[in-house]
């Protein structure tokens, strides 16, 4: 897996998030990062209550 820089993944957080609320999908297709490394973020997000 390509690393990606703590500013990357708050920014993906933050679309996740309200008011955004952008699908992993959505996403990924904007910023050409896999569907799966952002499934695997925001579980993890979710394992530490972040999400």
């Amino acid at each position: 897996m390509r690393p990606y820089s703590e500013a990357v993944k708050a920014d993906v957080r933050r679309r996740m998030g309200p008011p955004h609320c952008q699908s992993c999908t959505e996403i990924a297709q904007e910023l050409g990062i896999h569907e799966i490394t952002l499934y695997k973020w925001r579980r993890a997000w979710r394992l530490q209550g972040q999400g």
